[in-house]
């Protein structure tokens, strides 16, 4: 499980400046992807809503996890080696809750 770092840009790894935030936006040097820094500190983009047993619940990504491919490889009967996709990556986020308001809310 690798920690989301809130101090990185998602796009090219580069670390983000806080001294450089302008009215909740943040534009990478090297890249120019842009990000909206809540008053926390978050980076926007890393933020999800849910549904969950009658509540909206927001969460921010705390953590992802990358099951990498799974290959098969085997030999032929004429001895060519052949390989084959049993799957395809899959990503696991591990979310953190920071706010949960009831429907009725």
């Amino acid at each position: 499980m690798m920690k989301a770092k809130q101090d990185k840009c998602l796009n090219c790894g580069a670390s983000i400046n806080y001294n450089k935030i302008e009215n909740g936006v943040y534009q990478c040097p090297y890249c120019r992807e842009y990000y909206h820094i809540d008053q926390y500190g978050y980076i926007e983009e890393y933020k999800v809503k849910l549904k969950y047993m009658g509540h909206t619940v927001y969460c921010y990504v705390g953590s992802v996890c990358c099951e990498p491919m799974y290959v098969d490889a085997y030999r032929t009967i004429d001895g060519r080696l052949e390989t084959s996709v049993a799957s395809e990556p899959v990503l696991k986020f591990d979310l953190i809750s920071y706010k949960i308001v009831g429907d009725k809310e």
